[in-house]
């Protein structure tokens, strides 16, 4: 019978990690497949924390992770996680549920009060699992792809889009986002990557009514769209999307995730734009 570790990660564990990541997400229902260099800017993004993460070896070479990060949310410190995965050889060997003892153990010393993740809404034994462990669904996120950049006219005429400073945009996301974002594509979480994506402002008679954020050409995903409340209807949306998506690759699956139900303006963008729905979370949450 093989012999598990089970350690607290080290930064001299990151090229084992992405080996295992590689394996253990190559057969996943969403693909997740990361260059070394994505793989690094997502777990900055994400404020991953090796310290409160973990990951399994046998033999000195890594089976399994559970990497979180850490940082306060909703003015509250919390842990999400930013992946947890088996490689297939390994799994059915309770494995996980040995990775979140120790993951557990780790949290609570350092002052969490919160412990967030998302699972897939249809894995029922995974959702169900959590919620013997003292999870609640917070709410349901569904995440959008296409593999074709929307073409749209705006409505206006008049409606100019240009590229513009990171910095510029943070004043106006409060008032023209609709929803709350994810930890994934929160402000915080984009702030961190902030060299790596590209701002967007919509300006209609010298008045900035939208903005969008876009990620690395390579990781093809739209971080957040806002639009001014009473602008929401008018296509400003579509055009923001469009030009958006026109950064990537003709034929380049992108992808906006994590959207919950008070996006609805955003969705009918998304839907209006040639997205469909890929895949449904359901939020969770553990309090301490």
């Amino acid at each position: 019978m093989e012999d598990f570790e089970i350690r607290p990660l080290k930064n001299s564990d990151f090229h084992l990690l992405h080996g295992c990541w590689l394996i253990a997400y190559g057969d996943y229902k969403v693909p997740t497949q990361l260059s070394k260099r994505d793989l690094e800017i997502y777990m900055l993004q994400n404020g991953v924390n090796f310290e409160a993460s973990a990951g399994v070896f046998v033999n000195n070479k890594m089976a399994g992770f559970i990497i979180n990060g850490v940082r306060k949310y909703d003015d509250v410190l919390t842990a999400y996680d930013a992946g947890t995965a088996i490689v297939p050889e390994y799994r059915g060997k309770g494995l996980s549920t040995r990775l979140f003892t120790e993951i557990e153990r780790a949290l609570k010393p350092m002052g969490i009060k919160k412990y967030l993740l998302e699972v897939i809404c249809n894995n029922e034994p995974a959702y169900k699992a959590y919620q013997k462990n003292g999870f609640k669904i917070v709410r349901a996120l569904d995440c959008f792809e296409t593999n074709i950049a929307p073409v749209h006219t705006p409505k206006y005429n008049e409606l100019n889009i240009f590229k513009t400073n990171f910095e510029k945009c943070l004043p106006l996301i409060p008032r023209m986002i609709e929803y709350k974002p994810s930890w994934h594509n929160s402000t915080e979480s984009i702030k961190a990557i902030k060299n790596t994506i590209c701002t967007f402002f919509a300006e209609l008679d010298k008045k900035v009514v939208g903005y969008a954020l876009i990620s690395h050409k390579s990781r093809g995903r739209l971080l957040q769209i806002g639009v001014l409340p009473e602008l929401r209807t008018n296509g400003i949306y579509e055009a923001l999307i469009s030009r958006g998506c026109s950064e990537f690759d003709s034929g380049q699956k992108i992808r906006m995730i994590n959207l919950p139900d008070e996006a609805m303006q955003t969705k009918l963008a998304l839907k209006n734009s040639g997205f469909t729905i890929e895949v449904s979370q359901y939020e969770m949450e553990k309090l301490y």
